[in-house]
């Protein structure tokens, strides 16, 4: 019976730092997820720039419209980096999202045998006290 409790306190100590590995994890997810954001919101914001210098082109002069061409240009780069940047964090979400699903399946895996091996341990215990009765009834019969 000492033996399961044992195995029982050891399942109990690798699953609380399973545990903790996974709420690690969760919160590098969480960073990848703000970060993706951010990056999101930034990529609204250099289109809506680049929508309001569009149309801000007409009736304009042609130095005017070359400045624009030229500050497009570069918004139009701009979105492209912003884009990669978010397709490699989209990418990173994605790697971290699975190491969190596979943490939480090991984790609810420990729970499982943790309370597999409770139940054998509340087995045993039974077991033990119904042949302690067993033999105390046997002792009571035997005296009369």
């Amino acid at each position: 019976m000492s033996e399961l409790k044992k195995k029982i306190d050891r399942i109990r100590r690798i699953h609380s730092i399973e545990s903790s590995q996974l709420n690690v994890l969760i919160g590098e997810l969480a960073r990848i997820d703000a970060l993706l954001m951010s990056h999101r919101q930034r990529l609204e914001e250099f289109e809506s720039v680049k929508r309001r210098g569009l149309e801000i082109t007409q009736n304009c002069s042609i130095e005017f419209l070359t400045q624009t061409h030229l500050w497009i240009d570069s918004i139009d780069r701009s979105i492209k980096i912003v884009r990669d940047v978010i397709a490699k964090c989209e990418a990173e979400r994605h790697e971290a999202r699975s190491r969190v699903m596979d943490q939480r399946t090991r984790v609810r895996g420990l729970e499982i045998l943790m309370d597999q091996r409770r139940l054998e341990f509340d087995a045993d215990a039974m077991t033990q006290q119904m042949l302690l009765a067993d033999e105390n009834a046997l002792k009571k019969y035997a005296r009369n």
